[in-house]
């Protein structure tokens, strides 16, 4: 028998005030799956041109930052969700550990190694 886990994901610590006492936070308060955050959210999406097989597509994205603590502790990562606006493919749900880069580098890096449909 095999446990299945769904991965949790946090918010970044709050800001401790100097005056506060004790070890300072590590996490924030635990977020939503990507699926969850699919298809309840309505506000944030982006629509962006990507190239993917070499053609300039249109796709819609959506993207958090956070923690993924129990994987890579303190580091920040972003979460990319891909939509495709005329619904023929599924969502993709990226995962990137430079907060820095844009969602189109992210979709773009990740479509170049693996299908995205």
């Amino acid at each position: 028998m095999r446990l299945v886990t769904r991965p949790l994901y946090y918010a970044l610590p709050p800001k401790r005030r100097r005056s506060n006492r004790g070890r300072p936070p590590k996490k924030g308060k635990r977020l939503p799956t990507p699926k969850q955050l699919a298809v309840r959210r309505r506000e944030g999406w982006r629509t962006i041109p990507v190239r993917i097989d070499g053609r300039v597509v249109t796709r819609r994205v959506l993207s958090i930052g956070g923690l993924r603590y129990h994987v890579i502790k303190d580091r920040p990562i972003k979460r990319v969700i891909v939509r495709d606006p005329s619904g023929r493919q599924r969502n993709a749900f990226l995962l990137c550990t430079d907060p820095t880069a844009s969602e189109v580098e992210i979709v773009e890096r990740f479509a170049a190694r693996y299908s995205l449909g």
